[in-house]
């Protein structure tokens, strides 16, 4: 009997030392602040722009792997991956800060990090195809392969 007590209550205290569940964290970057000067347009919005804006430069910033599978946006002289910062900074050091510049990527997130750092290195006069190339095709617009 003098043994039964401990051996009785030892699951119960197995189970009442146990760790408490922690609730999943939420792993997500900040949300990012476009300086008022970046316009987010939608796709028929970007189609005017293209026609009214001849000096209009094109920044596709997908990888190579997304524009071969989706095309590109006829017209796109420049590609640069994002990702590749050096890249990156070189052609932003090539352009002319005063003319106008569409930024594209797949979702719209690339396009805003790069809106806001062209934004501090002088540019004045961007904008962003809002929701991306997946907004753009969803609207039914053409694509280049």
């Amino acid at each position: 009997m003098r043994f039964l007590l401990p051996i009785l209550s030892l699951p119960l205290l197995l189970v009442s030392c146990r760790p408490a569940e922690l609730a999943p964290v939420a792993v997500a970057p900040p949300p990012l602040k476009l300086p008022v000067s970046v316009q987010k347009l939608k796709p028929e919005q970007v189609l005017a722009i293209r026609q009214s804006t001849p000096d209009l430069i094109i920044i596709d910033l997908r990888e190579n792997g997304e524009i071969k599978l989706d095309g590109r946006l006829a017209g796109t002289t420049h590609f640069v991956a994002y990702l590749n910062t050096t890249a990156f900074n070189e052609l932003v050091a090539k352009l002319d800060p005063t003319k106008p510049c569409l930024l594209c990527c797949a979702l719209g997130g690339r396009a805003e990090h790069a809106a806001a750092d062209m934004s501090a290195k002088g540019f004045k006069n961007l904008m962003i195809l809002d929701g991306g190339f997946d907004a753009w095709l969803r609207a039914g617009q053409a694509m280049e392969k």
